[in-house]
């Protein structure tokens, strides 16, 4: 091997060698803590009645306030997108 793919390879044996002797030592393997890579959910954003109503000419309605709740609940996702003029 030449010089720099040796020096590769002994490094990545090196980093082999101490993942093994830490999995055999029972030490996590995490390279990073999980929450370093934690996003916050996102807030809850109210819809303007007032602005959806001057949009659409009337109070909109969500369907799955309709008597089509049990779509909802049996997993029919689309039956809460859908929206009605009322």
């Amino acid at each position: 091997m030449s010089g720099n793919k040796n020096k590769s390879f002994n490094l990545r044996k090196h980093h082999n060698s101490e993942l093994i002797r830490r999995m055999r030592n029972g030490e996590p393997l995490n390279s990073i803590d999980s929450k370093n890579s934690w996003y916050p959910p996102r807030p809850i954003i109210k819809k303007d009645e007032a602005e959806m109503a001057r949009v659409y000419g009337a109070p909109v309605v969500e369907k799955s306030m309709e008597p089509g709740v049990k779509a909802v609940d049996e997993g029919d996702g689309a039956a809460v997108t859908h929206f009605r003029a009322s």
